[in-house]
């Protein structure tokens, strides 16, 4: 995953957020990034990120960035371990 200046502020936002922890949905997510200002800025009407980006994301920051996160067994919630 190569990371540019917008998605190391995402992954930053995501993981303190996560550090907090609480449990959050993908659409919780886009939300709490799209108040954060980390939405796209070339989809003028975004309401955040995409649930599509903030699965490859999240997924990135699993596998390539060993960031500990996990779902609950309905797999709605992602979390940090």
């Amino acid at each position: 995953m190569s990371c540019g200046v917008d998605e190391y502020k995402r992954i930053k936002a995501i993981d303190d957020l996560f550090k907090l922890g609480y449990k959050y949905t993908v659409k919780e997510l886009s939300v709490y990034l799209k108040l954060k200002n980390l939405h796209d800025p070339a989809n003028a009407f975004s309401c955040g990120v995409s649930e599509k980006v903030l699965y490859k994301v999240l997924t990135a920051m699993k596998n390539e960035l060993h960031v500990p996160l996990t779902k609950n067994l309905q797999n709605q919630y992602y979390y940090e371990i």
